[in-house]
């Protein structure tokens, strides 16, 4: 693995003029993958005003339509998911 580089990239998670856009997501993931990204990256909202994609539901979405990208998350605010279901 010497001298290989690898890059991962950020996925769209944020929608300022409109509704949700699920085919560009998926469009965007798959041209990602199709150009050789390692990776596919998702974050969760530590602070602000503007509402982001939830991170563990847009990671199982992309698993879905991908083939063989990773998937991660560079942000999970673990007490949000403590105690979930109890």
């Amino acid at each position: 693995m010497a001298g290989k580089v690898s890059w991962g990239i950020s996925v769209p998670q944020v929608f300022f003029d409109g509704p949700i856009d699920m085919p560009l997501i998926e469009r965007w993931a798959k041209r990602a993958e199709a150009l050789g990204y390692e990776s596919l990256w998702t974050q969760e909202q530590i602070t602000g005003t503007v509402p982001i994609l939830e991170p563990v539901a847009l990671l199982s979405y992309l698993a879905a339509i991908t083939e063989r990208v990773r998937l991660g998350a560079s942000v999970i605010v673990a007490p949000l998911r403590i105690g979930c279901g109890n």
